[in-house]
C-alpha cells in the first residue's frame, strides 16, 4: 500500500511537471490568439461521475454553438496531477488556468465555467494583484450541480472582490428559487447531459435480478446491501466502472439504488434502460411532479425508511406486469416533463443562456 502511494505521488509529480514545460512552451512558441475563450474548470482529479462528464459534454456544446472561439478545460491549482479523463470519452486536453489567465486577459475576453465546489479558488485566483485591472473583461458562471457542495453566500461574497460579472446555471430545476445575492443575472436552469449516454429500455423477462449500488456513501448502505444478497439479489458495487460499461449493466440490470441525489442519473437513468430506480427524495434534487406526501413506491421518505421497506417493495414490483406498468408510466412522466435532460434540451437552454447574458454576439443556431 505504501509503495502504491509513492508511486502515485511519482506519477503526479511526472505530470505536473510535463504539463507545465508543455504549457509554457505553446505559450512562448504559439503565442496568444485574440479570439474570446471559453473555458470550463474541473477538479484536479481523472475521475468519472456525472459532473465531470456533464462539464465535458458542456465543453462541446460550447464548441459547436461557437466555432470561433477557443474552449478549453481547465484547472486552477497549482500542480497539475492529470492531462486527459481516460475513463469516459472525452476529447479535451485538461490545461491549467494559471498559467494563462494574464496573457489571455491581455488580448481576449474571457469566460470562465466553473464547478460549484471549485467557486472559492477561482475566485481567489481572479483576484490576485496581477490580474485586478482585467477583471471587466471575465464572466464567471457557476455550474450549480450540486446545491450540497455549493460554497456559502457569506465566503463567495467575501471573495467575490472585484469580479462583477457573476451568473449561475443549475443542473436542477428545483434550486432555481434559491437566492444568490452576488450574482448579476437570474440563475438558469440548463440540467446536465454525459457524452455516449446509451439508454435502451429492456424488458422485464430479459432483465436479471441484479441492483446498481451507487458508489455514494449514505447510512444504512451496507445493512441494504447485505439484505439485498440475503434475499438472492446480485449486486454491483464495483468502482469506478468505464460509463460505456455502466449503461451495458443499467441495461441488464432490474434495480438501481442511488444513495446520492435520490433522483439523478442512476434512479432515473435506470427506469429509462427498462428497469427500476430506487433513491432518498431530497428538495435540492428533486422534480415537480414527486410529493414527498404521496410518494411513489421506488423513492423513500429517508435512510431508515429504505432499509425498513426496500426488500418488500422490490418483491411487489418483481413481477412482469407491475415492473413494466411502474416502468412505463414514468417513463411517461419523464417524457413529458418540460425540464427533463435529453440532448437537445440541454443544447437549446445553453444556447438561452449564452444569448441572454449577452456575453457573446448570439450563437449559431
Amino acid at each position: 500500500m505504501a509503495l502504491r502511494r509513492t508511486l502515485s505521488k511519482c506519477k503526479h509529480v511526472v505530470v505536473a511537471i510535463k504539463s507545465a514545460i508543455i504549457q509554457h512552451a505553446s505559450l512562448i512558441f504559439s503565442g496568444i490568439s485574440e479570439k474570446d475563450k471559453i473555458v470550463f474548470v474541473v477538479p484536479n482529479k481523472n475521475m468519472i461521475c456525472g459532473g465531470t462528464m456533464s462539464i465535458s459534454n458542456m465543453a462541446d456544446i460550447a464548441k459547436e454553438l461557437f466555432p470561433d472561439k477557443e474552449v478549453y478545460m481547465a484547472i486552477t491549482d497549482r500542480f497539475q496531477r492529470f492531462e486527459r479523463y481516460t475513463q469516459f470519452k472525452s476529447p479535451h486536453r485538461i490545461i491549467n488556468l494559471r498559467y494563462f489567465l494574464k496573457p489571455w486577459f491581455r488580448k481576449a475576453r474571457v469566460m470562465i465555467h466553473v464547478y460549484d465546489a471549485g467557486t472559492l479558488d477561482l475566485l481567489q485566483l481572479l483576484n490576485k494583484k496581477k490580474h485586478r485591472h482585467y477583471l471587466d473583461k471575465v464572466h464567471v458562471n457557476i455550474l450549480n450541480q450540486n446545491q450540497d457542495f455549493m460554497p456559502s453566500v457569506r465566503d463567495i461574497m467575501n471573495l467575490k472582490g472585484r469580479v462583477e460579472n457573476v451568473s449561475m446555471t443549475l443542473a436542477f430545476n428545483a434550486n432555481k428559487d434559491l437566492s444568490f445575492p452576488y450574482l448579476k443575472y437570474s440563475p438558469v436552469h440548463v440540467g446536465a447531459w454525459f457524452p455516449d449516454l446509451e439508454q435502451t429500455p429492456v424488458p422485464y423477462r430479459r432483465k436479471e435480478n441484479l441492483c446498481i449500488l451507487s458508489p455514494d456513501q449514505s447510512p444504512y448502505r451496507d445493512e441494504i446491501k447485505d439484505k439485498l444478497l440475503a434475499a438472492g439479489i446480485e449486486c454491483y458495487d464495483t468502482w469506478p466502472v468505464p460509463f460505456p460499461e455502466f449503461c451495458k449493466i443499467q441495461q441488464k440490470a432490474k434495480w438501481t439504488i442511488s444513495f446520492g441525489e435520490g433522483w439523478d442519473g442512476y434512479s432515473s437513468g435506470q427506469f429509462l434502460n427498462g428497469g427500476i430506480g430506487f433513491g432518498v427524495l431530497q428538495p435540492n434534487f428533486t422534480q415537480d411532479y414527486f410529493d414527498f406526501n404521496d410518494l411513489p413506491p421506488f423513492l423513500f421518505k429517508n435512510y431508515e425508511d429504505m432499509n425498513d421497506n426496500i426488500l418488500s417493495v422490490i418483491g411487489s414490483l418483481d413481477e412482469e406486469s407491475a415492473f413494466e406498468t411502474l416502468n412505463y408510466k414514468i417513463v411517461d412522466t419523464i417524457n413529458r416533463d418540460p425540464h427533463s435532460n435529453s440532448f437537445d434540451n440541454v443544447r437549446s437552454r445553453w444556447k438561452q443562456f449564452y444569448s441572454s447574458i449577452g456575453w457573446f454576439e448570439s450563437p449559431i443556431a
